[in-house]
């Protein structure tokens, strides 16, 4: 202890440097932690849960997000290509590739929360 006091007085170290290294408030978890608890949940064919992606679609540079959002259709709803409705309300589909990631992720929660009762497995 007598090493790590003196650690802490030569680097002016104090308890609440701590707090910047997490960044979310306490009880929530960091869209990449999120994005690896999606990654696991699908690997372990399970679907993941609709928090985990609302943690994702929060704004912000997140790598990945997109492919991600994809793999949940393909993997958990069989869904590919021109699946993703307008969020205008039209009656027309968009690429997954070529949508928004907002018209991306509205869709996938949409499906999540509309098929999570139902299954704990991938169909």
């Amino acid at each position: 202890t007598e090493l790590r006091q003196s650690y802490n007085q030569e680097t002016n170290y104090t308890g609440n440097d701590d707090a910047c290294l997490d960044l979310e408030p306490e009880g929530e978890i960091s869209p990449v932690q999120a994005l690896l608890q999606i990654d696991m949940a699908l690997d372990n064919k399970k679907i993941p849960s609709p928090s985990d992606v609302e943690t994702i679609l929060k704004p912000g540079r997140l790598g990945r997000r997109r492919d991600t959002l994809r793999r949940i259709l393909s993997e958990c709803f069989d869904l590919r290509g021109k699946c993703v409705p307008a969020l205008t309300g039209d009656s027309v589909f968009r690429f997954v590739t070529t949508c928004t990631i907002e018209e991306l992720g509205v869709f996938v929660l949409g499906k999540l929360r509309q098929n999570l009762a139902h299954y704990d497995g991938f169909s």
